[in-house]
């Protein structure tokens, strides 16, 4: 039990079962989707998948940084010069709760940003993009609701990463981790019931 304890609460192993959940997802959801739909449902499943794939782009390097900083400022760092940070030696260790409330502030404001842009973008071009597979299907009504959801509720997931960066910087990666791996369990079920 104590070993079964030490590995749930381990952030390498539940970064390795996110990295395998996230690269097996769609191979485990494949073989259903091919079973089960017309060629034209499948074309707009895959272009789906790779749209939501573009997402991760947009998030690119930031949640790190604003990890990086958030624990650089929960070991008390006062300023936040990435490139010439430097560790004094006897310097209060008590976190710095003005510049987490003000990263904070930032890191909202960025994702804010950003997932009104991945709105913006799947709202126009992405529609744009996904209408004429859209309209090759059988029911097209179908193929417009799965759009819309998709445009809602990845931009809502855009927005919530800063959480995650709020975790990880905080020293709770194990505990990152395990929600990322919750999301992408219920995600898995999810398509699997659907598929």
């Amino acid at each position: 039990i104590y070993i079964l304890k030490k590995v749930w609460r381990s952030a390498t192993i539940s970064s390795w079962v996110n990295t395998i959940l996230r690269a097996s997802s769609f191979v485990l959801v494949m073989p259903f989707i091919i079973k089960n739909y017309t060629n034209a449902e499948i074309a707009l499943i895959l272009l789906f998948f790779t749209i939501l794939r573009l997402q991760m782009l947009l998030d690119l390097g930031f949640s790190n940084t604003f990890g990086r900083v958030i624990s650089y400022a929960y070991g008390g760092a006062k300023e936040f010069n990435i490139t010439n940070f430097t560790n004094k030696k006897n310097q209060d260790v008590s976190p710095n709760l003005e510049g987490i409330e003000k990263i904070f502030f930032t890191m909202k404001r960025v994702y804010l940003l950003i997932s009104l842009s991945w709105f913006i973008f799947l709202s126009t071009i992405g529609t744009w993009i996904v209408s004429s597979s859209i309209e090759k299907l059988l029911f097209p009504s179908n193929g417009w609701f799965a759009w819309f959801f998709i445009v809602i509720f990845s931009s809502i997931r855009l927005y919530g990463v800063q959480y995650t960066s709020l975790l990880i910087g905080n020293d709770k990666i194990a505990t990152a981790r395990k929600t990322e791996i919750s999301n992408f369990l219920c995600n898995l079920i999810f398509s699997l019931l659907i598929v």
